[in-house]
């Protein structure tokens, strides 16, 4: 599926509020909407407008914290959202920050491991367990030829909203 979203950037702009959503706005799923789609587009366009979409949803929940968001040198994806090469550059791209990709991408189990390697004296601190065991696979840095295209496509995906 990932496979089809093609390079060229769209004006679609998909507000992804179609289930319930977390902070800061708990939307209840009633507001999602596809905007700006006609019938030259395709289904890598709309999967690409979908997935800035989710990114830009990102982008306004860390814009809602001001400050410490620009202190943010970068973000680490894990998880489902870190199996497509394509969404983490879509996403550092409307970030404007550096997405890194690990090694082992399901936080909760490594963290666990890290725990109980502390807990087991594998490790002699946090730090040296982290070091250790958390590896980076892939960093996706932001294009930012793209800054100005994605910077007006957020406006009007705020305004859709």
């Amino acid at each position: 599926m990932f496979n089809e979203i093609t390079g060229k950037l769209n004006n679609i702009i998909v507000v992804p509020e179609f289930g319930v959503t977390g902070s800061p706005y708990f939307v209840s799923g009633d507001k999602g909407c596809i905007n700006g789609l006609s019938l030259n587009h395709t289904r890598g366009d709309i999967l690409r407008a979908i997935l800035e979409g989710i990114s830009f949803y990102v982008r306004d929940c860390f814009e809602q914290l001001k400050g410490p968001f620009n202190d943010v040198i970068l973000f680490s994806a894990t998880g489902g959202g870190s199996v497509s090469g394509k969404w983490l550059q879509i996403t550092s791209d409307i970030l404007g920050k550096t997405v890194v990709k690990n090694k082992i991408t399901e936080a909760g189990s490594l963290g666990a491991a890290i725990i109980a390697g502390i807990g087991y004296n594998v490790f002699s601190s946090f730090d040296d367990a982290i070091d250790s065991m958390v590896q980076i696979d892939t960093m996706f840095h932001p294009n930012f030829s793209y800054k100005e295209f994605y910077s007006k496509k957020f406006e009007n995906y705020k305004l859709t909203k």
